[in-house]
């Protein structure tokens, strides 16, 4: 679809030094300063944003590029019915005229590639401008033009002028919609070729183009209107070579031939289509859960030793933003330690794509969050046995890692619905202190625990989970239920502890799942939504591509005898290293030792 800072008040994740209270500034200390950012290009802010634009506005831009982009459509047929009276009057040959069409296609297929160019330097707006006064003047021409040369030479201007809508028109869309709004729009802008020349009222096809345009606008992010620009320019040569073999082949093998061999192909891509519709969805969800699950070489990128210069030097102006603001301190010397280490302070950053100051805001309001709820002394005073009935009501740790090192939790729905009345009778502030104490162990003991155990970058802490989410046995009404239990925690977490979660991987889903998969995707940002991948009904091979089939609970494919309700069954180095079970109630984990926080 992005999680704990540390209070003045609280102890360091990695270096505990003693709480002292400090005041917190306002806003205003936010202070802006100078960075270096590498941005989302999609996202860039720029003045008069178009995806900031009111629903008429959009949609009256959405009815002015559609009806541009009927004269693709009706300049490519409309000299047809006009052949045979321009042969006599021009006069001209069928060789001619077969040129002029083979020129118009080649010259439309391959215009695309200059106008989407020309656009992202200068503006879509002027290649708009250009492009119709271009199809207009040629258009005037060949209309008063008395040979046939010129028909030819300002048939391609025709061409050139026509073909910038096409794939400009997509880019300018993804300019103004979501990818999620993408889809509909782009059926809408499509059919409106369908509607100029009479001939191709085949809307199937239509709209089967249109999800292909809009799926190539929606996995080229930044780069729209090129990739359009190219699947028009080879479609384009490959429409010119058609034309141009058609004559020669209807002449050595007849009408009939020529006609069942373009049957045939158009029956081929006919079957083709029918094919992927009807497998076409199992093999992306196949590719996807082998593609989005599988385990990344940049898994560690934009952390402790795995940052880019850019991000190096946005980390440093972070820091002294943070100092100037009196948000941070940073060791006053040997024998002491900072206020925060520096892995909390990158998550904030890696959730702000290592802007500096939307990552100073957050982090500033997260400061403020803790001191408002005591967080510090809340987890150190939270009652053990409280604390351990707490964790049946939230994802639990298996004791195990993934491949790369990062705790295993598993969240299984089904076992909450026979808790659901011990859930409503905790008060809604005891409920969210509940929360709280769980995300401090985790980021206190699990992280810390996980960055000391031996893992593939020793170098670099552990500052996020690997969780499965079990949906089986799960009914639409108990979802319905426990929406705002589930809904509270996701807004805590993203709020004051961002970057904590890597991946989730759902797996069971009953089939109502996409439908509540709407419901609750609002409540993730889209970099936490990126990290969800469903899984279908035998996760185990996916889930083994990420984690070792000795750390996978059985239930998922693997060999680790484990439950939801189990305690965390440790591998035999956290078993070293805690003595061999993990301490109840709240802790810590410091210098290689579990310990109850003070």
């Amino acid at each position: 679809m992005s999680q704990s800072s540390r209070s003045s008040m609280t102890l360091d994740t990695h270096n505990p030094i003693q709480p002292t209270a400090s005041a917190l500034p306002s806003d205003s200390a936010v202070t802006p300063v100078a960075e270096v950012v590498r941005p989302d290009i999609e996202h860039m802010p720029v003045e008069n944003d178009p995806r900031t634009w009111s629903p008429l506005r959009k949609n009256l831009s959405l009815f002015m590029i559609s009806s541009a982009s009927m004269i693709a459509g009706l300049a490519g047929s409309i000299q047809n019915p006009a052949v045979e009276e321009m042969q006599t009057s021009l006069p001209a040959t069928s060789s001619q005229f077969s040129w002029s069409v083979s020129a118009f296609i080649l010259v439309q297929g391959l215009m695309p590639l200059v106008w989407c160019a020309i656009s992202e330097v200068k503006g879509r707006k002027l290649v708009y401008v250009i492009s119709l006064a271009l199809f207009t003047v040629g258009s005037i021409v060949v209309a008063v033009s008395p040979d046939i040369g010129l028909v030819i030479g300002f048939r391609c201007a025709q061409a050139a002028g026509s073909s910038a809508v096409i794939s400009i028109g997509a880019a300018t869309l993804a300019d103004m919609y979501e990818p999620a709004e993408r889809g509909a729009k782009m059926g809408i802008y499509y059919t409106a070729p369908l509607l100029g020349p009479v001939r191709r009222m085949f809307v199937f096809i239509g709209w089967t183009y249109a999800s292909t345009l809009a799926y190539i606008v929606d996995s080229n992010t930044g780069r729209s209107s090129s990739a359009v620009a190219t699947n028009s320019a080879f479609r384009g040569l490959s429409a010119f070579v058609a034309v141009e073999i058609a004559v020669p082949l209807q002449d050595g093998l007849g009408d009939g031939w020529t006609y069942t061999i373009w049957a045939g192909l158009v029956s081929l891509a006919g079957l083709l289509i029918i094919l992927v519709a009807y497998r076409g969805q199992s093999w992306r969800t196949k590719a996807e859960e082998r593609e989005g699950l599988r385990m990344s070489k940049d898994v560690f990128s934009g952390h402790l030793g795995h940052l880019s210069p850019t991000q190096q030097e946005n980390f440093e102006v972070f820091k002294v933003n943070l100092l100037k603001a009196n948000l941070y301190s940073a060791p006053a010397g040997e024998g002491h330690t900072a206020s925060h280490d520096d892995s909390t302070l990158l998550r904030f950053l890696r959730a702000r794509g290592f802007s500096v100051n939307p990552a100073q805001k957050q982090f500033s309001d997260a400061e403020k969050w803790r001191n408002e709820h005591d967080v510090g002394n809340l987890y150190t005073t939270f009652d053990p046995v409280e604390f351990e009935a707490a964790k049946r009501f939230y994802p639990r740790w298996t004791g195990r890692r993934d491949k790369n090192g990062l705790p295993l939790y598993v969240y299984r729905l089904a076992s909450l619905e026979p808790l659901q009345k011990d859930l409503d009778a905790v008060p809604p502030q005891r409920r969210y202190q509940r929360i709280i104490a769980l995300y401090e162990f985790m980021v206190r003991f699990a992280f810390p625990l996980c960055s000391h155990l031996p893992h593939p970058n020793s170098t670099t802490p552990i500052t996020s989970t690997t969780t499965i989410i079990d949906l089986e046995h799960v009914s639409i009404g108990s979802m319905w239920h426990l929406r705002s239990h589930l809904a509270e925690a996701s807004r805590l977490a993203t709020a004051n502890y961002p970057e904590t979660l890597n991946t989730v991987a759902i797996v069971n889903s009953p089939p109502f799942f996409s439908t509540i998969w709407g419901w609750i995707k609002g409540w993730f940002d889209e970099g936490t939504r990126r990290k969800i991948h469903v899984l279908g009904k035998d996760p185990g091979p996916t889930l083994r591509d990420l984690i070792h089939a000795h750390d996978l609970p059985k239930p998922y494919g693997g060999d680790l005898e484990w439950k939801f309700d189990d305690e965390p069954n440790l591998d035999d180095d956290a078993k070293a290293a805690l003595g061999g079970a993990t301490p109840k109630g709240p802790v810590i984990f410091v210098d290689g030792a579990a310990i109850k926080p003070t």
